[in-house]
This record gives C-alpha cells, sequence and structure tokens, in this order.
C-alpha cells in the first residue's frame, strides 16, 4: 500500500508546487507593484528657423552647457571636455579627483541641439 501512496504523494507535491509558481507569476503581472514615473516632457526653447526654401541654415558648432535628468536627480551645470587619445584610440573619461560628479562631452562628436 505504501507503494501506492508514495507516486500519489509526489504528484500532489507537484501539483501544489506549480500552483503556488503560477499564482505568484500571476501576481506579479498584476500591475500591483511600485508606479513608473511619468514619461518625462521634452521641450525646445530653440527659436524656429528662418525660411530658406524648405532647407534649414547650417549651424555653427555648439557646446553643452549642462544636463538635466529630473527623473534621475541629475542637474549638472558643468561638462567636462573628452577627446580621444592619438595613441591609444580610447575615448578620454572625466578626472575621478577633480569631475567625479561631472558628465563629459566628446568634443570631435554631434553637437547639441
Amino acid at each position: 500500500m505504501t507503494r501506492t501512496l508514495a507516486p500519489a504523494r509526489r504528484v500532489l507535491a507537484v501539483t501544489v508546487l506549480a500552483a503556488t509558481v503560477t499564482g505568484t507569476l500571476a501576481a506579479c503581472g498584476s500591475g500591483s507593484g511600485p508606479e513608473l514615473p511619468p514619461d518625462p516632457k521634452v521641450g525646445s526653447t530653440a527659436a524656429p528657423a528662418a525660411d530658406t526654401g524648405g532647407r534649414a541654415p547650417a549651424l555653427p558648432r555648439s557646446r553643452p552647457t549642462g544636463m538635466k535628468i529630473d527623473a534621475a536627480g541629475v542637474d549638472a551645470k558643468k561638462m567636462v571636455d573628452l577627446k580621444v587619445d592619438a595613441a591609444s584610440g580610447e575615448l578620454g573619461v572625466p578626472n575621478a579627483d577633480t569631475d567625479a560628479n561631472s558628465p563629459g562631452w566628446w568634443t570631435e562628436g554631434v553637437t547639441p541641439g
């Protein structure tokens, strides 16, 4: 009799385990978790380009003046100029002693705007 009960207990244990895992996964996907922040609002303070026959005039290169990311609590008022090291070909990084909290900007890359 014990030989016939052992497989039945295994089936019951597997069934209970499967139901527990299924219920846990369903609860995770039910939306009862923390609310995500709203999407950031993106705007521009740039003036519209003058009418040049459908083609905008080329703008001079510009430099970033800071970086603000509200959702991450970032409000940097300074950007560090970064260049590629000619010997290694690697992009430099901000100095850890003086500019650890300042974002860097690759000066040879695309300009902001």
